[in-house]
């Protein structure tokens, strides 16, 4: 995985660099969605619906809540990018060749 992150799928859990992130369910479920679906672009919409259910479509500034906590987690810049990288008006993607733990 880039620069240090793993995730163990089996477990549910990320490391950085070998150090353990703590991540609530909800933060869990988009780095997994993000890195399962590495290196596609995956919209607002895509992730509401994966993370959310259907009902919370339309209501994008919750995967910005999630991704900014994520990043700040994660040890991640939003300028400068290693995990995660946003698509202007489209939704964000991690980088090819991430692998399970």
């Amino acid at each position: 995985m880039a620069a240090g992150l793993s995730i163990d799928y089996a477990q549910r859990r990320a490391t950085v660099n070998g150090e353990q992130v703590e991540l609530t369910a909800t933060e869990y479920a988009v780095l997994h969605e993000m890195a399962a679906n590495a290196p596609r672009v995956l919209t607002h919409s895509a992730l509401l619906h994966r993370v959310w259910g259907p009902e919370r479509v339309g209501e994008p500034w919750l995967v910005r809540d999630v991704v900014k906590r994520l990043r700040r987690k994660l040890g991640d810049d939003a300028g400068s990018p290693e995990y995660i990288f946003t698509e202007p008006r489209v939704g964000y993607r991690m980088p090819a060749g991430q692998t399970e733990a």
